[in-house]
């Protein structure tokens, strides 16, 4: 893919996570197509669920290599299922939701179909779910749809279907929320990336979860390239900036610095995994070059830290019970 088009496409299916504005003629439409077939929309979306759950766990009982790895942060694992499979059974649910004939006595698919050659938007978005999930969703007009609403309580109804207003459901618009919800979601201390500066204007957050594993969590399809259509100002502000969520960060960065202490590449100043406690100076420098760099540059940039490590290996010799949450401490 030429340079241009690499980061065009990045950030075109970042855009089209973007939650639609409901606008009087998309409220119109929605009215017209949508809203007199609520209860038949649910019920052909519990039918499209059997559908799915069955294909999934065929793929589990069969061939478990070939499960999808979630999208979310927390890998996904095929004995919890359907638990953090939202993204995996949102995507095949629009899958289904597409097929054509429409089935005779599925009046709301048929519905959703007639909204759609009507110019309606049907897709899929990303973002945080009242303030204590991420969770991926179907915008159907001015509707928000979870075909997925189960993946973190499997005793919560499969389907919710409800006006957008009311579902309390927005996209993320800093990392300063991204590590709050991270936090209540995924159970992880999140801060920030002040310590691998020639990767922190692309992974600006470094998340510590409760098994003791550190990783570079922001690497997903929404907030990778967020940060790259908004100039690296996101990553700025959470790297540079005095708000690191509460309670100290020196426990953190002593497990980071016995890290580093045992992989090479960490001394490395080149290497993107470089590790430096006091990088105030490094931190600075790396965001004015990436300012300055051209498309040409920027591209090899995004697929130099794409192609990184996301993930610290849980070494059991550093110790994860001594970072603070896995102690008690809130994280």
């Amino acid at each position: 893919m030429e340079d241009g088009a690499f980061l065009k496409d990045l950030v075109a299916r970042y855009r089209a996570e973007l939650i639609i504005p409901a606008k009087p003629e998309l409220c119109a439409l929605t009215d017209k197509h949508i809203a007199p077939h609520l209860d038949a929309i649910v019920r052909d979306m519990l039918e499209l669920r059997v559908e799915t759950d069955a294909h999934f766990r065929e793929q589990i009982a069969g061939r478990l290599g070939a499960m999808p790895q979630a999208d979310e942060g927390m890998a996904a694992q095929p004995a919890t299922y359907p638990i953090s499979y939202c993204l995996e059974i949102t995507r095949y649910m629009l899958m289904l939701m597409s097929r054509e004939p429409v089935p005779t006595h599925m009046g709301g698919l048929r519905a959703i179909h007639d909204f759609v050659r009507a110019g309606g938007p049907v897709k899929r978005v990303w973002g945080a779910l009242r303030g204590g999930y991420f969770q991926n969703a179907i915008q159907v007009g001015t509707f928000y749809l979870d075909v997925a609403n189960d993946t973190v309580n499997p005793a919560k109804p499969k389907i919710e279907l409800l006006p957008m207003a009311d579902a309390n459901f927005n996209n993320i618009g800093s990392y300063f929320e991204f590590a709050r919800v991270g936090a209540a979601y995924w159970k992880c201390r999140t801060i920030p990336n002040r310590y691998f500066p020639n990767l922190a204007p692309f992974y600006p957050a470094i998340a510590f979860d409760k098994s003791g594993v550190a990783r570079f969590e922001s690497r997903n399809s929404f907030m990778f390239p967020m940060n790259i259509a908004r100039r690296f100002e996101p990553a700025r502000d959470f790297v540079l900036g005095d708000d690191v969520g509460g309670g100290t960060l020196d426990p953190y960065i002593d497990w980071l610095q016995r890290y580093a202490a045992r992989d090479p590449r960490t001394s490395d100043r080149a290497h993107p995994l470089w590790f430096c406690r006091d990088a105030d100076a490094e931190l600075h420098e790396s965001f004015r070059a990436i300012a300055a760099q051209d498309v040409q540059a920027l591209t090899q940039s995004a697929k130099r830290a794409l192609a990184s490590d996301t993930h610290f290996l849980n070494i059991p010799e550093l110790g994860g019970d001594a970072l603070p949450h896995m102690n008690g401490a809130e994280v």
